[in-house]
C-alpha cells in the first residue's frame, strides 16, 4: 500500500532561495512504500519565485 507525504513550503519572495530548501526536501529519502510530493504556498510575491520553482524537478 503507497502513502504520500506531502510538504506544504509557505513562501514570499523567496525566489533566489527557494531551491534550497526544495533541494533539501528532494534528498530525503523516505521508505519504499511512501512517495512524496511538494506544495509550495506563493503568498502573492513580487519576485521571480513563479519561473524558480517550475524548474527545479522535485
Amino acid at each position: 500500500m503507497s502513502k504520500t507525504l506531502s510538504v506544504v513550503i509557505p513562501v514570499y519572495n523567496e525566489g533566489t532561495t527557494v531551491h534550497l530548501i526544495l533541494n533539501k526536501v528532494r534528498d530525503v529519502k523516505l521508505l519504499e512504500h511512501i512517495q512524496k510530493e511538494v506544495i509550495i504556498v506563493d503568498d502573492c510575491s513580487t519576485d521571480d519565485l513563479d519561473s524558480t520553482h517550475k524548474c527545479n524537478g522535485i
